[in-house]
């Protein structure tokens, strides 16, 4: 809960860089999560990571895809704020965050993978 609210702290702030950063670590998760299940860049086991999958399925997914729509939307409303190549990066991200969140494959509530 902590961590989440420093994100969306960083990201609704008017600083584009904290912006940049809010951006890439959203990236990261779902990153780590987006998958199978069956590895693990953070280095948690197999059975941790399927747990913390559907966790963040549950919890925090939703979030995150309704900042990155309404990203969008502001974007779409608003096209003149991409003014620099950080505004271009800024717009890469969530670019990058759209695309897995779309390619996403759930794990249906499963049981972790068990050997």
């Amino acid at each position: 809960q902590k961590c989440r609210n420093s994100i969306q702290e960083l990201a609704s702030g008017s600083e584009k860089h904290h912006q940049i950063l809010a951006a890439s670590l959203i990236n990261a998760l779902v990153q780590e999560f987006s998958g199978a299940g069956k590895s693990s860049v953070i280095g948690l086991s197999l059975e941790g990571h399927a747990s913390a999958k559907v966790f963040y399925e549950q919890n925090a997914l939703p979030g995150v895809s309704s900042l990155v729509l309404n990203f969008f939307k502001y974007l779409n409303s608003n096209p003149q704020i991409v003014q620099d190549s950080t505004d271009k990066l800024l717009v890469s991200k969530f670019l990058q965050i759209a695309q897995v969140i779309l390619s996403w494959r759930f794990s249906h509530g499963k049981e972790p993978f068990r050997n």
